[in-house]
């Protein structure tokens, strides 16, 4: 055989060899290695360079075997051979240092490993230059050590550079460029920032989709980053398809026990764990790491990891000696491969501190838990979310000893730690992603309160904190919101309108489809399927739109609202209350010893007065069951038609204002009004931000001590928090359009028989909205209360069947709003609160979050409030309406959509339309926030219906009150007091509130 057929023939064999290992048919690939490599020594002598191939290959096999010792050997002999026949200038030979690199990364022999690269790299930029593949492949496998070895920052300009080679070279929507975008997203992952990380990854699986296709093993790679990325953000629903779908394309690809499949199985594991479904996740778990052991072997990091994790579940199921065994077990493989100062050896000296915190020995628990903080503090500075982690439960052990001081300075560090990740979060999140996360937090603000309230209430300092935290944390999902819409439609982003315009049409495609059910044709399934796709879609521009409008992040906002900034904006003599509903967790109990931990919720309120920040004062009102039954039980005595002859008068004389309401109004008024009157000093006059079931509660219709109404000796109005004072007088820069009047809607609006509409309706509403269920008759009274209040205004009203939905829908900012009409209301949804998680936080070695929410995602609650306009009887009983009646239900999602960015006043004459969803720490999810997000500066609302004959005559003097320059607050606060003049009983005027900006109009129509 010649030399040219020798080399011929090994190459073809070599390919073969490549073939049969890239199948994983290792057996069959390493006899035909070695045949090659007795071929090839024999036909061309020992110095040949198909000689250093064939024994590349061998090592190549023999590593996919797990033969390591033996791959090493091979490595380490080719290498020997091309420095000597091409030298140490050669690609060849730099392409052995980068092989030799890896074996050696994944023995743990780092430092060997790095020196390998940094030849390779070295040799790379010298012979083949900067802008080369192979130096990129270098730069990337560097990067990656320096990962691994926990030197985040130090891997990143590797990452970099690696990045921009690729672009250069291949393109932006090149496979390999997304490898780089993804590996880069990871690291920001890993770094603490998501919002880099949310970037990167979804490039990179759009490039992987559109080029590799749905079905490729690096699509799941991407797929799988990207739900570890939701999974740390709380998201557990987002997360689980794209674990199962990695997972899913894994298996099929590359099989039931590869390293990848190991991962995914883990991450899975992980997200049954954080839903509560112990059992399932087990079996994830355990799968996982019998992969990496056979595979990776013992002695791994990723078999630590699954050492690990499967720890954290068994200490969860109360199996405390198996759980320890694996974390120390999963700690000595760390320190022995990683060392002592990697990222993963802390968290495994974490979580065991957490086991033996949850077992009650704080002694025991606290060398781990210092340990694991001076190791993050030193690997990923001072405000990765791991650290909160380790703050937050370190926290909670100082609390337990009694130290309480460094407890609440702890607390103060997480907070802050939180707080950054509040402005990232938000600006990569969807609003429901948003909302998710902030109730992870939710449970950290609750241990801070707990702390104050239970340990250190007599101190100033820590009194002032707390606040300075409830004032911050509240209502931040509509916050954001607001901030967005003021972006968008203030013009700060005039290419954004666009964006914010398309939003605004998915989500109305969402509700006809929603609406109109399953098309002629469409099962039931494939219309569930098409509505799941739409709302991606819309999730994913709500993103999109959240990625390019740094407002979003509140970072500003954040960092200006505390109690000094609020206090400062209050006029002297104005006090603001500011209510939070908080569960309480006891720091000294041990689940271990079957202790709980968490206890029944108690309301707090926060006093500030105007101008004397330091004044502020916390008080504890007790526990909020009792009080939200009073609540229930007050509203229901007072909501009763006082000429309804079925009325229960039975306590006091009839003649009395307060004859329905007998013992309970004195009680409630005792329970969450008398214990703030020392603090509220001589002040008349108070900015309420209510909290849980206070925010169903119209306090000036609670009776005092002398008999009266706490309407006659206080001037009240109402906020979402405190912090909406901040904005009180902000000057529009936009021009808003004339007043507008909506009255006396047409229920029973026909359409002609061309312009018929009866499915193809365009409003969003609650999937438990029964057509049955709802009747609206005619409300005349409100067809004269439109005519007096437009004349008052200076405009022509729309009456009757002019009250159509789509026409207002795109009427923008009109100066005033005043709809009276029909409300409509569905109370909340049950959930189950013990489905919630919501202990102390184990770190997930995939996962290192610093919290999850594992509560169930109830509806929307959006859809579940609106109003009646005209053609909505009709649309009931299922007859035909004109297009632009759509169903005639304007529900709270709808109202979201509206620009009232430059809207002074909204005034919702209708039953009901301040009630909704009350979710604690974000305030009501129905009309009132949906006007609020929508801009509307001030709100005037209901909370029980009124006959409209009141309702009329109380608009009539407010409206004369508001328009001759009194404030809006004051003159709603005059109306009812001439109201109650006529009408004693609080049920004909009391049910209205006014939320928002209090001050008087910036016009008259006069």
């Amino acid at each position: 055989m010649t030399t040219e057929e020798a080399e011929q023939q090994i190459r073809e064999l070599n390919r073969q060899v490549e073939e049969l290992h890239g199948r994983g048919k290792y057996s069959e690939a390493l006899k035909l290695a070695q045949r090659v490599f007795e071929l090839a020594r024999n036909e061309l002598g020992e110095n040949h360079a198909y000689i250093a191939t064939s024994l590349n290959n061998l090592g190549v096999v023999l590593w996919a075997m797990r033969n390591l010792d033996g791959a090493r050997s091979y490595f380490e002999q080719t290498l020997k051979i091309r420095r000597r026949i091409l030298g140490d200038d050669h690609p060849h030979t730099a392409f052995s240092f980068n092989n030799l690199g890896s074996l050696l990364r994944e023995m743990g022999d780092l430092p060997t490993a790095q020196s390998n690269y940094e030849r390779a790299l070295e040799i790379r930029r010298r012979v083949l230059g900067d802008i080369h593949l192979d130096t990129a492949t270098s730069l990337i496998n560097l990067g990656r050590l320096l990962r691994h070895m926990g030197k985040l920052s130090a891997a990143r300009p590797y990452y970099d550079q690696a990045l921009e080679i690729r672009r250069r070279v291949l393109g932006d929507k090149h496979p390999s460029t997304a490898t780089s975008l993804n590996i880069l997203g990871g690291l920001l992952h890993a770094m603490g920032d998501l919002a880099g990380a949310w970037s990167y990854i979804k490039q990179a699986l759009e490039i992987r989709r559109r080029v590799l296709g749905d079905k490729h093993p690096r699509t799941a790679t991407s797929l799988n980053s990207l739900g570890r990325l939701l999974h740390d953000m709380g998201d557990l629903v987002g997360a689980r398809p794209y674990y199962e779908q990695a997972l899913e394309i894994n298996r099929r690809v590359l099989g039931d026990k590869h390293p990848s499949t190991a991962t995914y199985l883990n991450n899975l594991g992980g997200l049954l764990h954080d839903i509560g479904d112990l059992a399932g996740a087990r079996p994830y778990y355990e799968q996982a790491l019998d992969i990496n052991r056979i595979v990776q072997g013992d002695e791994h990091p990723g078999t630590a990891t699954n050492l690990s994790n499967l720890g954290y579940l068994l200490k969860d199921m109360g199996h405390l000696a198996a759980a320890r065994s694996y974390l120390e077990q999963s700690l000595d493989i760390y320190r022995r491969v990683l060392g002592d100062y990697h990222p993963d050896t802390a968290i495994t000296l974490h979580n065991l501190g957490l086991l033996l915190h949850d077992m009650g020995d704080l002694a025991g628990a606290r060398p781990f838990y210092e340990q694991a903080l001076e190791i993050q503090r030193r690997v990923l500075g001072e405000y990765h979310p791991r650290i909160a982690t380790c703050l937050k439960n370190l926290s909670h052990l100082e609390a337990a000893s009694g130290r309480n001081a460094e407890a609440l300075a702890l607390m103060r560090q997480t907070a802050e730690i939180e707080d950054r990740m509040i402005g990232q979060v938000f600006t990569v999140a969807s609003d429901r992603q948003r909302l998710v996360f902030l109730r992870v937090l939710q449970a950290n603000q609750q241990c801070f309160l707990s702390l104050v309230v239970q340990d250190l209430s007599h101190s100033l300092e820590a009194v002032r904190t707390a606040s300075d935290l409830v004032l911050r944390r509240k209502a931040l999902a509509a916050e954001a919101l607001a901030a967005q819409r003021d972006a968008v439609l203030g013009g700060r982003y005039p290419h954004l309108r666009e964006v914010f315009e398309q939003l605004t049409l998915i989500r109305r495609r969402i509700s006809q489809k929603t609406l109109a059910g399953p098309a002629s044709g469409e099962s039931f399934a494939e219309h569930e399927q098409t509505l799941h796709q739409w709302r991606q879609e819309q999730q994913q521009r709500e993103t999109d739109l959240a990625r390019q409008i740094p407002e979003v992040s509140l970072e500003q906002r954040l960092r200006q609202a505390d109690r000094r900034a609020v206090a400062l904006g209050l006029d002297e003599g104005v006090v603001l209350v500011e209510f939070v509903r908080f569960d309480v967790f006891d720091f000294h109990a041990a689940p271990a010893r079957g202790e709980r931990r968490w206890h029944p919720a108690r309301y707090l309120a926060f006093v500030l007065p105007g101008g004397q920040p330091d004044q502020v004062q916390m008080i504890d009102l007790g526990e909020a069951r009792p009080i939200d039954m009073m609540i229930a039980d007050f509203r229901k005595s007072v909501i009763v038609d006082p000429r309804d002859a079925n009325r229960d008068i039975r306590r006091q004389p009839p003649e009395s204002p307060l004859a329905a309401q007998g013992q309970i109004g004195p009680a409630l008024r005792a329970a969450v009004f008398d214990k703030l009157v020392p603090a509220l000093g001589s002040c008349k006059r108070l900015l309420l931000a209510p909290d849980g079931d206070l925010s169903r509660l119209p306090f000036e219709v609670l009776p005092d001590a002398e008999g009266s109404l706490l309407l006659e000796r206080y001037a009240i109005s109402y906020l979402s928090c405190g912090r909406d004072v901040l904005r009180f007088g902000a000057a529009s820069s936009g021009q808003p359009s004339e007043a507008l009047v909506v009255a006396d809607p047409l229920f029973d609006l026909v359409a002609d028989a061309d312009t018929a509409s009866t499915a193809q309706t365009r409003s969003c509403r609650s999937r438990d909205f029964k057509r049955s269920d709802y009747h609206f008759p005619r409300l005349p009274g409100t067809h004269e209360e439109g005519e007096r209040v437009a004349k008052l205004l200076g405009i022509r009203p729309w009456l009757e069947g002019e009250a159509l939905e789509a026409r207002l829908k795109e009427r923008r900012s009109p100066r005033v709003l005043h709809l009276a009409t029909h409300g409509f209301f569905l109370t909340d949804q049950e959930g189950d609160p013990n489905k919630e998680s919501r202990s102390l936080e184990m770190i997930d070695t995939k996962a290192g979050s610093i919290g999850r929410w594992s509560g169930p995602l109830p509806e929307d609650p959006l859809l579940r409030s609106g109003l009646a306009l005209a053609g909505a009887q009709t649309w009931l009983d299922g007859k035909p309406v004109p297009p632009e009646a759509e169903d005639g239900l304007l529900t709270a999602e709808d109202v979201t959509g509206l620009d009232l960015l430059d809207t002074e006043l909204v005034v919702l004459s209708a039953c009901e339309t301040g009630l909704g969803e009350v979710r604690t720490g974000e305030g009501v999810f129905g009309l009132r926030r949906a006007f609020i997000v929508a801009g509307a500066r001030t709100l005037v609302m209901s909370l029980w219906k009124v006959p409209d004959e009141q309702t009329r005559e109380l608009m009539i003097d407010f409206y004369n009150r508001v328009l001759s320059g009194q404030g809006v607050a004051d003159a709603l606060r005059q109306a009812q007091l001439a109201m109650k003049k006529k009408h004693p009983d609080p049920y004909f005027w009391g049910a209205f509130v006014c939320q928002g900006d209090p001050s008087p109009l910036a016009f008259s129509a006069r």
